[in-house]
Formats: structure tokens, sequence, C-alpha cells
């Protein structure tokens, strides 16, 4: 598991980058904070998609 202080920095990382128009592939094993920053969203459990959509229609 990552400290918070690097979660901040791929945070704002991120943000940068999505800013800027680029495209972002991140594989997280934190749900919350996927939902908090992408566009879109796959989400996996063992092996299979459990979910895929934009996170406020995973989040229901």
């Amino acid at each position: 598991m990552f400290s918070l202080g690097f979660h901040s920095l791929l945070w704002q990382a991120v943000l940068k980058l999505k800013k800027q128009k680029e495209t972002i592939f991140l594989i997280e094993h934190n749900l919350n904070f996927s939902l908090k920053i992408a566009d879109w969203v796959i989400a996996m459990e063992r092996g299979k998609i459990t979910a895929e959509g934009k996170p406020e229609e995973i989040k229901k």
C-alpha cells in the first residue's frame, strides 16, 4: 500500500496530465481513488470485469 504522500503526488500528476488532455491507463487497487479521478473505470474482481463505465455510474 502506498503512503498518503505518494497518493497525493500521484493525484497531482494525474490531474496535470488530465488537464493536458493526455490519455492515462492506471491500475489502482483503491477504487475510491479511481472513482474520484477517472473519466472511465473498469472494475475487476479475481480477473473478471464486474463493472465498467463513468465513475458516477459505477458508484450506484
